[in-house]
């Protein structure tokens, strides 16, 4: 069977809640370990805790992507920033991270959203660059105890792309 008919995307629910945590939290721990201080790792983990996975569901748009129903990569749209995108660390390199940029950006384009915007960690900065988004400045976050979170922000106008509805004929 073709791996794209096995893909679906959909809307976060609230039975899918711990599994998306624990996808991020693994993803958090192989894509961050190596580049961040335990201290911002911490961060990374409580901005993207249960509590505001729920919150952003209630003002935003969350979706999963699945294979074969497994959830192995999610992703948040806020207006027209994208948030909190993960693919689980046994998937990744298969163009899932990029499956759920194009499904949020589509939604942004639908809600009439010029542009997206973002922050990037330090080890996805060319899989954004990849995708079109420019770099619009540099930040860093105090973590405590001398510790530092180092990202970027970045910015995509999505006007005159391609609608993004091929995705959508796909999802359950």
């Amino acid at each position: 069977m073709d791996r794209s008919a096995r893909l679906s995307v959909r809307e976060l629910q609230s039975t899918d809640l711990s599994r998306v945590r624990r996808l991020i939290v693994q993803a958090i721990d192989a894509a961050y370990s190596d580049v961040y201080p335990a201290r911002a790792l911490l961060f990374f983990k409580e901005f993207h805790s249960r509590q505001r996975i729920l919150e952003r569901h209630r003002e935003g748009e969350v979706v999963v992507l699945e294979e074969d129903g497994e959830i192995v990569a999610t992703g948040t749209l806020l207006g027209r920033e994208i948030l909190g995108v993960f693919v689980s660390p046994a998937f990744q390199g298969r163009g899932y991270g990029r499956r759920v940029m194009q499904e949020l950006e589509g939604r942004a384009r639908a809600n009439g959203c010029p542009s997206c915007e973002l922050s990037v960690s330090l080890t996805s900065r060319r899989f954004y660059e990849h995708l079109g988004y420019q770099m619009t400045g540099r930040r860093s976050l105090d973590v405590g105890r001398g510790d530092r979170l180092d990202y970027w922000t970045a910015c995509k106008a999505l006007a005159g792309e391609e609608s993004g509805d091929e995705l959508r004929e796909d999802r359950t």
